[in-house]
């Protein structure tokens, strides 16, 4: 490989996500960054997830021993997160855009599922926390626009680990998702829509088995993807 990104303490990366500001941006603009989150260290849950920010200035050497322009990527700042899962990164004109932080894990330990999506503000490399969404053992984050609105959509997997395989155990996946508006006038994300009991989940069996069976929820969801079809 290239480069190795170099990471502030020994961590377990969960997602990594690339992005680049807008041209109109007043402090960076077209600059091109990573953003690594973390969902724990081996011990401690409570680790920074990172940015990196690309650098083509300098020299660096390669592992196998030749030298390349440009420093690559470089830490940048440390984005504070718990059990970080997932990321996504906004384009606003004029600004460098938000980011977005699923946490999965919360602060209090007889609720560790209720966790957050942290929404954090960008301004030359650094981020400011602008918002705490809801969110119950959030496992995947996505932004995505609808004739000009912008959207944030949380993947909302478990309240927390089940005692045992029992139905009544087994709810503790039947959470509902959530999508937020962008409300530009307030500089803030508010509930849109809840993704409930409107959304049976199928559990499809193995041949010869049961036949599938309907959950009233969307079951454990690890991840939610936005598309087109047919121009709808």
């Amino acid at each position: 490989h290239l480069l190795t990104l170099p990471s502030p303490t020994r961590s377990y990366a969960s997602s990594i996500k690339f992005f680049q500001t807008t041209p109109s941006s007043p402090l960076a603009p077209n600059v091109a960054y990573l953003a690594v989150t973390y969902r724990w260290d081996g011990d401690n849950v409570g680790v920074p997830s990172a940015l990196f920010r690309w650098r083509d200035d300098g020299v660096r050497t390669l592992q196998d021993g030749t030298r390349a322009f440009g420093l690559g990527f470089v830490y940048a700042s440390p984005i504070p997160s718990r059990a970080a899962t997932a990321l996504a990164h906004f384009s606003f004109k004029g600004t460098e855009g938000l980011l977005a932080v699923a946490n999965s894990q919360g602060w209090d330990p007889s609720a560790p599922g209720v966790g957050s999506v942290d929404v954090y503000a960008m301004a030359g490399g650094n981020v400011t926390l602008l918002q705490a969404l809801p969110a119950v053992g959030a496992a995947d984050v996505v932004a995505f626009t609808i004739e000009d609105r912008q959207f944030l959509a949380v993947a909302n997997r478990q309240a927390r680990p089940p005692a045992n395989n029992t139905p009544a155990e087994q709810s503790v996946y039947d959470q509902a998702s959530e999508i937020f508006l962008w409300d530009a006038s307030l500089q803030r994300f508010k509930l849109h829509q809840l993704l409930g009991e409107e959304f049976q989940s199928i559990f499809e069996q193995e041949p010869g088995m049961e036949p599938p069976v309907a959950f009233s929820h969307l079951r454990g969801t690890t991840g939610l993807h936005p598309f087109t079809a047919d121009g709808e």
